[in-house]
């Protein structure tokens, strides 16, 4: 498993990492059946207009949509408890 947290921070203007993604993808990423790749990101327009909607390379790549709800307090709590007694 592949994940890329944060993409629009990984993928600035001159960076050129989308089509640095695009062509691993495209090329030798997508047949290999042991891989997944997970992309993230804060910036839901980013994502949107750069992925989700482009039409590059990574036009219609989408396999699923992971819907996360923010915590709240109380899980919170408890998840950074949890995590500093590990």
């Amino acid at each position: 498993m592949s994940i890329f947290d944060e993409l629009p921070w990984l993928a600035r203007a001159r960076s050129r990492f989308v089509q640095a993604l695009d062509y691993y993808w495209n090329r030798y990423w997508s047949a290999r059946r042991n891989l997944t790749l997970i992309v993230c990101g804060s910036a839901a327009s980013w994502m949107l207009d750069h992925l989700i909607n482009a039409k590059g390379g990574l036009y219609n790549r989408l396999t699923r949509v992971i819907l996360l709800r923010p915590y709240n307090l109380g899980e919170t709590l408890d998840f950074l408890n949890t995590s500093r007694s590990n």
